[in-house]
């Protein structure tokens, strides 16, 4: 007789520690394990950014990066619809940009490149359909 596998017995269980602390774009959160968890949290627009999306995620990984104790870092959407549907064009002002980015132009290109060029590995969860930009962030 062959047993069969169990998966729920391959892992042990992960304690995450919130450290969102004021984010409400995304959930933060760190295991004593070395893992560091950014899952955007955005469903009701299929986790679509935002320069407060990017800001957030900016410096989560920041923080992330510099933590000696981080040995991987894992990007996720909240969710069952999508991973990221990109940038949110309802907050797109009428010249292109986004209404509350406060004049500076902001891009998912800097976030992609400040995890791209993080110390730990970096692992997305792309369960579901993604856009372009997101596309990219699932890559690095």
């Amino acid at each position: 007789m062959m047993l069969e596998p169990n998966a729920d017995s391959w892992y042990a269980p992960i304690t995450w520690r919130d450290c969102s602390g004021e984010f409400t774009d995304i959930f933060y959160h760190k295991s004593a394990d070395g893992i560091a968890k950014i899952t955007l949290h955005r469903p009701q627009v299929r986790n679509a950014f935002r320069p407060l999306t990017v800001k957030e995620m900016m410096l989560a990984l920041s923080d992330a990066r510099y933590d000696e104790g981080i040995g991987v870092i894992i990007l996720t959407g909240e969710g069952e619809k999508a991973f990221c549907s990109g940038g949110d064009q309802k907050v797109r002002g009428d010249y292109g940009g986004y209404q509350d980015d406060g004049g500076a132009f902001i891009t998912s290109t800097y976030s992609i490149f400040n995890a791209r060029f993080a110390p730990a590995p970096n692992r997305s969860w792309r369960w579901w359909p993604a856009m372009p930009s997101a596309a990219a962030m699932s890559c690095i």
